[in-house]
């Protein structure tokens, strides 16, 4: 098995160099395509928010802001590409929407570089990053100084499904290194660890190399010299630079899912949000109207905040259903594109989306109030008056 396609998504920007050079290094044991994706800003992010006070001169200043962007950011990323002397190579520039075509070459790639800002959630790329390893689940690369094939490979091991596939996702990869030493933390599970047995799978892969190390105590130790296991995307492959006081891992492949209680087993819980209409001044609704609202099926983390880890592995039943006593309700779902979330009511209809204004920084307690922009581009705000166990 081996990797054909290697995406590296660009915004224009100075970062645009280091991933397409660490897209090649990827690329080239394999002699796969590297795909050079330029995802612009999307005119279409505007449309929710193009209510009252956004329209005519200011509109339009803004689409034209855009779209010159776009050129502009599409010129750079022509001319990082072009600088690069792998021969096997590709461009593409996405059109509106870009999120949906994004996913689209996401999941014709086998592995998708990022530059490490986008991985800290800073600059243009970082609502593609986690669309791309949060919502798309594909196995993504980092783009970090000292990144290199062919030498000693770390895999942190749970024993989990999800581990387990993403270790048959970068079998590739593996069989390129020289030695693949696999790192696992006794009792931080319930799950079945048994590293032997993947060792002995290692080796039948031609991973002969491959051994065992065990980590420390109470699920937080991992990588000699006291390193810790850092969380790592959902069934993906994430590579960086070794933290421990070795220099013995060029390269690490972080193929457990994060070391907390979900996913060592632990059911996934949702919750039922109800949210009733406040008082919103200078609208007909400025004593506030308890019959409108949303009920919101989600998980949340301890604290009350949304769980984008679990939302992703449960998106399914993530619903809202808005209800109003002059209308129907309306069942749609919680959507979310980067880190914007929002509530849709049908998938083909982007002018439906209400947009949640930072919904992933909101507190869902009792009490706390909560920003949506109508379907007329209104922002109302409401009060959240019920959280239950779904």
């Amino acid at each position: 098995m081996d990797w054909a396609r290697i995406m590296a998504p660009l915004s224009g920007g100075e970062a645009d160099r280091k991933v397409i050079a660490a897209a090649a290094a990827i690329a080239e044991p394999f002699g796969a395509e590297l795909a050079a994706v330029h995802a612009p800003a999307d005119v279409a992010d505007l449309i929710p928010w193009m209510g009252d006070g956004f329209m005519g001169g200011v509109q339009a200043t803004a689409v034209d802001s855009i779209r010159q962007a776009a050129a502009e950011g599409e010129k750079a990323a022509r001319a990082a590409l072009e600088a690069c002397p792998y021969s096997n190579k590709s461009f593409i520039s996405l059109k509106s929407p870009v999120w949906a075509a994004l996913a689209l070459e996401g999941r014709l790639s086998d592995v998708v570089v990022f530059d490490d800002g986008s991985a800290r959630g800073k600059g243009p790329l970082a609502e593609a990053f986690q669309q791309i390893v949060a919502d798309e689940q594909r196995p993504t690369v980092v783009a970090r100084s000292g990144l290199k094939l062919g030498g000693v490979a770390a895999v942190a091991w749970d024993g989990g499904k999800e581990a387990s596939r993403a270790m048959r996702t970068s079998l590739p990869i593996l069989q390129k290194a020289r030695k693949v030493v696999i790192l696992t933390v006794p009792g931080s599970s319930a799950k079945k660890c048994d590293p032997p047995r993947l060792v002995a799978c290692g080796a039948q892969r031609g991973r002969c190399g491959t051994h065992a190390r065990e980590g420390g105590e109470g699920g937080q130790r991992g990588y000699p010299g006291g390193g810790r296991l850092r969380p790592s995307p959902p069934a993906g492959i994430h590579f960086r630079r070794n933290d421990a006081d070795t220099a013995e891992f060029g390269l690490s492949v972080a193929i457990s899912l994060s070391l907390n209680a979900r996913s060592f087993g632990e059911p996934m819980s949702l919750s039922r949000i109800v949210m009733r209409l406040a008082r919103n001044p200078g609208t007909e609704f400025s004593g506030g109207d308890d019959h409108r609202g949303y009920a919101l099926t989600a998980p949340l983390t301890p604290d009350g905040h949304l769980d984008a880890g679990a939302y992703a592995k449960a998106r399914d039943a993530c619903v809202v259903r808005r209800f109003a006593p002059d209308e129907d309700p309306a069942d749609g779902r919680l959507a979310k594109r980067g880190a914007r979330w929002f509530f849709d009511y049908d998938d083909e209809d982007p002018m439906d989306d209400e947009p949640v204004y930072r919904l992933g920084e909101h507190r869902f307690a009792v009490g706390e109030y909560v920003t949506v922009t109508d379907e007329d581009g209104r922002p109302l705000t409401y009060k959240v008056v019920e959280v239950q166990p779904a």
